[in-house]
């Protein structure tokens, strides 16, 4: 599996957990809260126990970090983009995921490229959506610039949206931070961030 130590950000891709002792009912089995939206548990070990299968490894934090951290992403990403009143048709994610296959050697192999990276093959449509609206944010918030700045100015409406969310994630998975969209290790736990390679890499650009 090659999910690196450290679950980096992307733009196409971002979950969390509450309803520790002292949390209100509202986040019990919560497993990330985004202002009145919430990920359940049973969704994240779902997700978690097919992604872990698909790779044939045991589930692990670093497997569950991956699947809140995508979730989490997800949802900002969805939001931000309602926000802008954006959005994609059923084609142009189809195009998308044409595309990727072609470029990636066939399904077969690309599908196998997206697990290795953490996304298994029935979430791919709705990954090649949501890169497909990170990249329609960027077109409207910022017209005419390149990649890496419009880059920059998805990041910064996406951090907005974070915070406004008021994402919270539950303790057990890790700590969110919000100005940096990643997931971060448990505050007990000495590793460093968990993080993931950029399963948008596999999308062509837009």
């Amino acid at each position: 599996m090659k999910i690196s130590r450290g679950m980096k950000v992307s733009l196409g891709t971002l979950a969390v957990v509450a309803a520790l002792a002292g949390c209100g009912p509202e986040r019990a089995g919560s497993a990330v809260v985004l202002g009145t939206e919430r990920i359940t548990d049973e969704t994240v070990a779902a997700k978690a126990a097919t992604l872990a299968t698909a790779l044939k490894l045991p589930i692990d934090k670093q497997i569950t970090g991956v699947t809140v951290q995508r979730l989490t992403s997800n949802a900002i990403v969805e939001e931000a983009a309602s926000q802008a009143g954006i959005t994609v048709t059923q084609g142009q994610v189809d195009e998308l995921i044409d595309e990727a296959v072609q470029a990636n050697g066939g399904r077969e192999q690309f599908e196998q490229l997206a697990i290795q990276q953490g996304l298994l093959p029935e979430d791919v449509p709705l990954q090649a959506r949501i890169s497909l609206l990170a990249t329609a944010l960027g077109a409207k918030l910022a017209p005419g610039v390149d990649q890496q700045a419009a880059s920059t100015v998805i990041a910064q409406d996406l951090v907005r949206v974070s915070n406004e969310l008021n994402v919270t994630v539950s303790p057990r998975f890790g700590v969110w931070d919000s100005n940096q969209l990643r997931l971060d290790a448990p505050p007990n736990d000495l590793s460093k961030p968990l993080l993931t390679n950029d399963p948008t890499q596999l999308l062509p650009n837009q």
